[in-house]
């Protein structure tokens, strides 16, 4: 696994919503900063920002996702035909079921994963106003790390549940 890490770090992800006013950027393996154009919470208001923001978090793990498999078909099992057990089955069918939730430490922005699947980001009522934009993203940032890190110790989990008695 240390060369695909190692390939990793070489490609950052990076994404941003079809209105151009809000960013990710990941890095490897799973630090991660978002950005919004000043002013556009204020502007939007609390429910649109959260929108967005969940928009961002789809966009950013389809990209991570993507890019994640391209690299590991490249490093390590290239043009490799990847043979599916019924514990690969099961294991697939829980990961799309594991949900975790974080909030940022003010309780500003709050994030909710399925199984990288579903994202919702929620903006609590009045944060635009009492936080502003740099805030909002310092907490999104905040609470998208959180639930990353659930997630990661959730899919832990699951894999030496799921894989722990076989080869």
């Amino acid at each position: 696994m240390p060369v695909l890490n190692e390939e990793l770090q070489r490609h950052p992800v990076d994404v941003s919503t079809p209105n151009g006013q809000l960013f990710a950027h990941l890095r490897w393996p799973d630090q991660i900063e978002i950005t919004i154009d000043p002013g556009f919470a204020e502007r939007r208001g609390d429910q649109e920002t959260g929108e967005q923001l969940s928009r961002l978090a789809r966009l950013l793990f389809a990209a991570r996702a993507a890019t994640y498999e391209g690299v590991k078909k490249q490093v390590l099992e290239p043009n490799v035909p990847h043979i599916e057990r019924p514990r690969d089955i099961a294991y697939r069918e829980a990961y799309e079921k594991l949900a975790v939730e974080a909030s940022s430490n003010d309780g500003s922005v709050s994030v909710t994963c399925v199984g990288l699947q579903f994202w919702t980001v929620t903006v609590a009522p009045g944060s635009a106003d009492r936080i502003g934009t740099s805030g909002i993203a310092q907490a999104a940032t905040e609470a998208a790390n959180k639930v990353v890190a659930e997630l990661r110790q959730a899919v832990r989990d699951l894999r030496h549940e799921t894989y722990k008695n076989h080869d």
